[in-house]
C-alpha cells in the first residue's frame, strides 16, 4: 500500500520582530561590558511532501 503525506507550515506568523535572546559579557582584557542580541527570525513559509511505497 502506498501512502503520501503533505504538510504545510508557517514560522513567525505574526512577524514578531523582538530579538530572540541576548546576553552580557565582560571582556577581561579591557574590563568593558558587552551586550549581544540575536536577530529575530523572519516569517517563513514551507511545505513538505512525503511518499512511501
Amino acid at each position: 500500500m502506498c501512502a503520501a503525506t503533505r504538510t504545510a507550515f508557517v514560522k513567525n506568523v505574526t512577524n514578531d520582530d523582538t530579538s530572540l535572546n541576548g546576553f552580557r559579557s565582560l571582556d577581561p582584557a579591557t574590563f568593558r561590558r558587552m551586550t549581544v542580541d540575536f536577530l529575530p527570525r523572519l516569517r517563513q513559509y514551507g511545505a513538505t511532501v512525503g511518499y512511501s511505497f
